[in-house]
């Protein structure tokens, strides 16, 4: 017993003796302190550390006489008043140094501004700040909270400890803290934890081996090269890590590397043989080439522009040749579309695309449009069916539109086993076209359901979001969409892939990214996989909403997408490579004839097959899932076809 006591006094007084250097050393420093060659912010840093000190000093005195005995004690108290009396000069003559830095204001220049304050309307609130976890934004964060929060003179610690951890409760800096923290212990972690400098340097540092390079002159593709190279820059000169010449050099061939022809030839013509060239030099050469380009852009846009009274079919109406024809669909920009109401639902949607309305029968949809009163071949509420100019069913040519066709009025032939060509579907956009994707006038009563599900993309920060994954066993490739790419800015890397389609339509993928996908529901499942980048991956799944059964699933079945039967959009392909990992074995039938599965993966159970849902009166979309920019082959079958002797047949009239 008598040696773990001495034990733990030797501990105790080793500690005190530490805590007695340490407040020598700083009380140095803080005598010797320069305002005007050092930031405030490093005198800050010091008077959170005299706090520390002096709660490790008061805790392990506590200890110390807990277990000496009162004969013992004036042994140690000299020793423990002399510790005690220097982290309270330290704490006075910090706090002396900052009333230096920012002197108080004398009361009557506070009168002053009090009157003015009142003279003049009252100013918005300035929001409480908020962290989400980015070690981007943390620096931002950190100013601001410091000007608003912890600067601010009458805020006790724990109002300032309030403060803070309602900032961070809604990023990922919230795991840092824990129940027993004081705002001085939190505040310390979280710039241990984002003042990483290794970290930053090495994000920006990828950040410019990764620009994306510049194919064609563009001003705008310019634009993007030069701030994001600014910002990287800005940011390391912030870390004390400038342009030295063996690195401007290197910044040089970096950035030229990434230009497009013209521009670097350009470029090249300015220089002097045997002189490098000066990052400042390619710098403002860089900026007058954007402005340059953006000038002949923005002229090239107004002279483009249409002039005199034209109407808006006629301005969107692409022009079109004898003997090359293309048909188009004119697009519609997101403001024209922002005040579209559907006349069934009230939803911000066109009554074509109306879950509610497409879910009726061929008959019910007319009896429909007459009840609402609208014209029967276009859904306008504008004009009646006799003044209407928009084309006709598409499937017979009456005038209606092709959602009230009904299969007894469409013409016969007596032409044995035709069926009737597939007709494009009405969501196909003028830039794309949709492989696989069609609609027929052949009879349906089913709807295809393919497995989806519901995952997390995480970058190599951390910073996530959720998207919706197809799980395609017919894919050889794993692929994600352009706008996750872009949200999560995930580094690019060229690629030279063929994608091949139905009917051997090809698309070149020209970028490929790494990303990471967990499962909402199971936290142990990550794939870090490798993805095909492409702007649009298939039409949203399924082609229409659908309603389900609840009652349909046992208890403790979770879906891995909730809402599976809503036609929504896909975010990320996951194909064979991965597709056989992600089942589990476990399945059972939703439907009596076993056409519905549901199958359990490890982002949870997944439904796929066929839903009895539509009318035998109604057409059917089939997807396949691949859309590629296929204009080109388009335009040249029409253009073989056009040229083409056509081949008659006889027919009879009815």
């Amino acid at each position: 017993m008598a040696a773990e006591k001495k034990i733990a006094v030797t501990s105790y007084t080793r500690m005190i003796d530490s805590i007695k250097e340490r407040g020598k050393k700083l009380l140095i420093f803080v005598r010797d302190f320069d305002s005007e060659k050092l930031d405030r912010s490093l005198l800050e840093d010091k008077q959170e550390s005299v706090e520390e000190m002096r709660s490790l000093f008061h805790e392990t005195e506590v200890k110390l006489y807990g277990v000496i005995k009162e004969d013992e004690v004036s042994a140690f108290q000299q020793t423990n008043e002399e510790v005690e009396d220097l982290l309270d000069e330290i704490r006075h003559l910090v706090r002396q140094r900052l009333r230096e830095i920012d002197p108080p204001k004398p009361v009557s220049e506070q009168v002053k501004v009090s009157s003015s304050h009142q003279a003049h309307p009252k100013l918005p609130d300035i929001p409480l700040p908020h962290f989400s976890g980015n070690p981007e934004d943390w620096h931002l964060f950190k100013d601001t909270f410091n000007a608003l929060i912890k600067r601010r003179e009458g805020l006790a610690d724990s109002e300032k400890l309030f403060y803070l951890r309602a900032a961070i409760q809604d990023g990922k800096a919230r795991f840092i803290q824990s129940a027993e923290d004081t705002f001085v212990s939190l505040w310390k972690a979280l710039r241990h934890e984002y003042e990483n400098k290794r970290v930053l340097v090495e994000k920006h540092i990828a950040q410019l081996f990764h620009l994306e390079p510049i194919a064609s002159e563009s001003g705008s593709d310019l634009r993007t090269l030069i701030n994001e190279v600014s910002q990287s820059l800005r940011a390391l000169a912030n870390m004390n890590l400038k342009v030295e010449p063996l690195s401007e050099q290197f910044m040089i061939y970096l950035v030229c590397s990434r230009l497009d022809p013209g521009t670097r030839k350009d470029f090249e013509l300015q220089l002097t043989n045997n002189v490098l060239p000066s990052w400042e030099k390619l710098f403002e050469y860089l900026q007058s080439r954007c402005r340059c380009l953006e000038s002949i852009e923005n002229e090239a846009k107004d002279k483009s522009a249409p002039r005199g009274k034209t109407t808006p079919q006629e301005r969107s109406a692409p022009r079109q040749s004898k003997a090359f024809p293309i048909q188009t669909a004119p697009s519609r920009s997101r403001s024209s579309n922002s005040n579209v109401k559907c006349f069934v639902c009230k939803g911000a949607h066109y009554l074509n695309k109306c879950g509610q309305f497409l879910a009726l029968s061929a008959s019910d949809r007319s009896a429909k449009i007459k009840e609402l009163g609208l014209c029967l071949n276009c859904f306008s509420n504008k004009h009646y069916l006799r003044e209407c100019r928009s084309s006709s069913c598409r499937t017979c040519g009456g005038r209606h539109h092709t959602l009230l066709h009904l299969p007894h009025t469409a013409p016969t032939s007596n032409v044995p086993n035709q069926e009737q060509a597939p007709t494009p579907s009405q969501s196909m956009s003028s830039s794309n076209s949709v492989v696989g994707c069609d609609t027929s006038s052949i009879p349906s009563a089913k709807q295809f359901v393919l497995y989806t599900a519901v995952g997390v993309v995480e970058d190599a920060y951390g910073n996530s979001i959720k998207c919706r994954i197809l799980l395609d066993c017919g894919s050889m490739h794993n692929i994600i969409s352009s706008r996750i790419v872009n949200m999560l800015k995930l580094p690019k890397v060229k690629a030279n892939v063929c994608v091949a389609g139905v009917s051997g339509a090809q698309q070149l993928i020209k970028s490929k990214v790494a990303a990471r996908i967990r499962s909402t529901t199971n936290p142990d499942c990550l794939y870090e996989l490798e993805f095909l980048m492409m702007k649009k991956i298939t039409t949203d799944i399924p082609i229409e909403t659908f309603d389900v059964d609840p009652e349909r699933f046992p208890a403790g079945v979770h879906l891995a997408d909730p809402l599976f039967n809503r036609s929504r959009r896909i975010d990320i392909l996951l194909g064979i490579q991965t597709f056989n990992d992600l089942f589990t074995g476990a399945s059972f039938p939703l439907a009596d004839d076993r056409t519905l599965w549901c199958k359990e993966t490890t982002f949870g159970w997944v439904v796929g097959g066929a839903v009895t849902e539509r009318r035998a009166d109604e057409t059917s979309t089939r997807t396949c899932g691949v859309v590629t920019n296929e204009m080109l082959s388009e335009q040249i079958k029409q253009f073989w076809d056009s040229e083409a002797v056509p081949e008659t047949q006889e027919t009879t009239r009815p």
